[in-house]
């Protein structure tokens, strides 16, 4: 796919996405729209496949990801998961969407993501300062995006369906 292409699927998304914001809450169909363990759930499951999916991208194609953007690409559905919960908090007119488990399993998934996103930098730091894998043109932060998304939204998800 050329880097036009990929482009115009990115802008026209995020314009898309942009209309649906403003003209979904005012609509009919807003109140069909709902919240739940199963939305969730999803949103977990999304955020690991694209965090798996962009690391593999990272390392098997490296500097293509930056110039083709195909990280931004990468990353387009869990943003978008992301955007569904921005239009329920817009149409519940609160930002109290998650109920206290879910919270508490975010917040305890953010600490531990925090602590893990350490650790794979200082893996990845190590490998590339001994020349085992260097991650250049800018593929630190796709790395550093990738294995976050990938962490948390696992940890989200252990805690959840653990507790």
């Amino acid at each position: 796919m050329s880097e036009a292409v990929i482009k115009i699927i990115l802008i026209s998304t995020l314009f898309f996405a942009i209309i649906i914001y403003y003209l979904l809450p005012r609509s009919k169909f807003a109140r069909k729209l709902k919240l739940g363990v199963f939305m969730f759930k999803l949103t977990n499951i999304i955020g690991i496949i694209c965090g798996i999916v962009g690391l593999f991208t990272v390392f098997i194609l490296q500097e293509k990801i930056i110039i083709q953007h195909l990280w931004e690409l990468t990353v387009l559905p869990y943003a978008l998961v992301w955007f569904y919960w921005l239009i329920m908090i817009r149409i519940k007119k609160t930002s109290n969407i998650f109920d206290e488990k879910q919270e508490f399993n975010m917040a305890k998934a953010g600490a531990l993501t925090m602590a893990g996103s350490i650790l794979a930098l200082a893996i990845m730091f190590n490998l590339s300062y001994n020349d085992v894998f260097q991650l250049n043109y800018g593929l630190w932060f796709p790395f550093y995006l990738f294995s976050s998304i990938t962490q948390f939204s696992f940890f989200t998800l252990f805690l959840f369906k653990k507790e």
